[in-house]
Formats: structure tokens, C-alpha cells, sequence
């Protein structure tokens, strides 16, 4: 059976609570370990001396593991190991996340003039400054250092997709950013998609796609999987939808 470690943020809490709601449902693939450290610009991890260590713990939400010795358990114990998840680029209505406001795109009619701080920017340039706060996130650290340490198979999990919710949602950063507030949205899910299928190509993982082709198409996660009240952290029903994705793509590696 496939020893599989899932190293996550918050969004790894939609897997575990998956895994304790259904058991016989993935329980037949793998024998799967978490380690997770909340807050959406990780996991804060890294790896020293072949062994997970946090980085940074907060204290109203603590790193947690299961089983209880994953904390000591070598990284090269394993067959394969999940990131969850990658590329946290706006913080919606309930969070702030610079990688949305790094400046302003002419093209989605800004609100606000333009400042030294905010410029206006080509949508090439804002690319290439996303790219590089992306990549600076302890999430993307981690996997780049996981890689240089571990043969094995490494899977990169999506940032969710925000729920459709934000199509209604007023008090949304982007709608006091922007008169066409979507349509940078789609700029920004189009342009972390490009990052993050380059940064997996670059250290050798399998990006995983969405669960469902058309939540991308329409850049939204329906509203039914996003449960929580900051509509950025979906419940086990997605959980069990990625883990279902997960399967597939650990059978396609073992066969090829």
C-alpha cells in the first residue's frame, strides 16, 4: 500500500475531515499521514535533517499531525507526498493578501489614482510580480526544498477557486479596486495557474487540476462545497472530490 504524506495549510482540512467522514472510501489506496500548519501562504514548513519541522505556528490555530510520530518520521519514509494547497492570491472579503493589489491594470478600469506604491502596470509586468511574491510564499519554498531532499512522488494541490458567493459579495478588495472587479479576478486565477503549472514543471510534481473542469471555466467554486464564512475554505465534500483526483493520479504514476 502507498505510504502517502499530505504536508498542508488550512486547506488540508477538508482531506482529513474527508477521510474520518468516509474511511472506506480511500482507506484501500494509501496509508495517509497529515501534517499541517494553518494560514493560507503555507504549509510553514520545512525539512531539516530528512524530518518536518514548522516554521511558524500561530497560536489561535497550532500546526497538528496524525498519526502521532509523523512529526519524527523521515520524509523518505513515504511514497509519495501532497501539497495542500498552493497559490493563495486573494484574500476575498475576510483576509488581505498583497498578491492581489501589487498594482493597478489600466485595462479593468481602477477606482483609486495611481501611487508609488500602486502603480499602473501592463498585465505582463503584474505577471512577473505575482511570479515573484507567489514564489516567495513558505508554501512554494517548502516543495522547492521538499524536491531537493525527496525521490519520490511529489503532487501540488490548487489554492481553491473562490466561491460564487463573490459574484453578490460586496465588501470583496477587488470591487473597491476595480470597476470590472471579475474580470481582473480571472486575470489573477489565469495568471496563478500559469505560475504554479511552471513551478511543477520546474521541480518535477504533478499539479492537480480542479475537481471539476467547469468551476475553472467560471473561475467560482459552487457555493454548495464552500461551507465557511470567508467563502475561501470549502468543507469534506471537496475534500473527497481532490482525494478522489489524488487516487487517480497516484494509480497513473505507479503504472507508468
Amino acid at each position: 500500500m502507498t505510504k502517502l504524506l499530505v504536508v498542508g495549510n488550512s486547506q488540508a482540512g477538508p482531506l482529513k475531515r474527508a477521510m474520518d467522514l468516509w474511511p472506506q472510501r480511500f482507506d484501500h489506496f494509501a496509508s495517509v499521514s497529515f501534517f499541517v500548519t494553518p494560514g493560507g501562504n503555507g504549509p510553514y514548513v520545512a525539512v531539516e535533517n530528512g524530518k518536518m519541522l514548522v516554521t511558524f505556528a500561530s497560536k489561535d490555530f497550532p500546526p497538528y499531525w496524525h498519526p502521532a510520530e509523523t512529526d519524527t518520521t523521515p520524509v523518505t519514509a513515504y511514497d509519495a507526498v501532497l501539497v495542500s494547497a498552493l497559490g493563495y492570491f486573494d484574500g476575498g472579503h475576510a483576509f488581505i493578501n498583497r498578491a492581489s493589489s501589487l498594482g493597478l491594470i489600466h485595462e479593468f478600469e481602477p477606482i483609486p489614482p495611481p501611487t508609488r506604491e500602486q502603480p499602473l502596470v501592463s498585465k505582463g509586468c503584474y505577471f512577473r510580480m505575482m511570479q515573484a511574491v507567489l514564489s516567495e510564499q513558505p508554501g512554494f519554498q517548502f516543495a522547492r526544498g521538499l524536491r531537493s531532499c525527496f525521490g519520490g512522488s511529489i503532487f501540488v494541490q490548487p489554492f481553491p477557486l473562490h466561491s460564487d458567493r463573490f459574484l453578490e459579495i460586496d465588501k470583496w478588495k477587488l470591487r473597491d479596486l476595480y470597476r470590472k472587479p471579475l474580470e481582473m479576478y480571472r486575470f489573477l486565477v489565469g495568471a496563478r495557474d500559469k505560475i504554479l503549472s511552471d513551478f511543477c514543471a520546474q521541480i518535477g510534481a504533478t499539479l492537480l487540476s480542479f475537481p471539476d473542469p467547469t468551476w475553472e471555466q467560471s473561475g467560482f467554486t459552487p457555493r454548495t462545497f464552500m461551507p465557511s464564512k470567508d467563502d475561501l475554505h470549502p468543507g469534506a465534500e471537496y475534500g473527497a472530490l481532490v482525494l478522489d483526483q489524488l487516487q487517480r493520479a497516484v494509480f497513473q504514476v505507479q503504472e507508468a
